[in-house]
């Protein structure tokens, strides 16, 4: 890593020590989660695109940091793009973390991040949650967080049989199917539990500290 880059993130770390940035109390800016399909079978791909709309935001966002939870047992990541001017996120154990690629903030409504999923097993007659949540965003000045967000998978599943025995037995099947995949929810998800305040200033200082070295890389060019 750049001398530079290290002395950067470690002055911010210092200054944190002795001061806290300020948190936005009211939901700045919003963040939206579109997938292109909300019923998938085992082996099938499914694509989570991530939405960020700064609009009302002053001085727009240059970097932000979430939390990715989703069931382990049902789905698996294949691929993690950012987009347009948004570099490729960071991922580790769940928590996910990106900046622009020039270090200039945003202030218009655009996709920043696409993460492609794979059904590890079927999900049939029931649905499963994929969320980001503790969003936080900086304008380089101020950690900016807002609301959480999900979507649900799942696939139902109706089978027709004229037998009106097979078909009872068919219900009295699916409903214990549901039992099992209600308690299949409740595995661990992805990622560690909600960090401490200070850890996640910690992180953002370093995101602020990329974000202020890639412009003085890019003024010095």
């Amino acid at each position: 890593m750049n001398k530079l880059l290290k002395t950067i993130i470690l002055t911010m770390i210092s200054i944190l020590s002795f001061m806290t940035i300020s948190m936005a109390v009211d939901n700045a800016y919003q963040i939206e989660l579109l997938c292109d399909k909300t019923e998938v079978k085992e082996g099938e791909t499914f694509v989570i695109t991530v939405e960020i709309d700064p609009t009302n935001t002053e001085g727009g966002i240059g970097a932000y940091m979430a939390e990715l939870k989703y069931d382990m047992a049902l789905f698996e990541i294949t691929n993690l793009e950012g987009i347009g001017n948004w570099d490729t996120p960071m991922i580790n154990e769940g928590k996910m973390i990106a900046t622009t690629k020039d270090g200039e903030c945003v202030t218009t409504k655009q996709e920043i991040a696409k993460i492609t999923f794979v059904a590890k097993a079927d999900v049939v007659n029931t649905t499963s949650e994929i969320t980001v949540e503790n969003f936080e965003a900086s304008n380089t000045e101020t950690i900016l967080p807002t609301e959480s967000k999900k979507v649900e998978i799942g696939n139902e599943q109706t089978d027709i049989n004229d037998n009106k025995d097979d078909q009872y037995n068919e219900i009295e099947v699916g409903n214990n199917s549901n039992s099992n995949n209600t308690s299949n929810l409740k595995l661990p998800y992805a990622g560690l539990q909600k960090t401490m305040i200070p850890i996640g200033i910690i992180i953002i200082a370093i995101i602020i500290g990329v974000v202020f070295y890639k412009k003085y890389q890019k003024n010095t060019k």
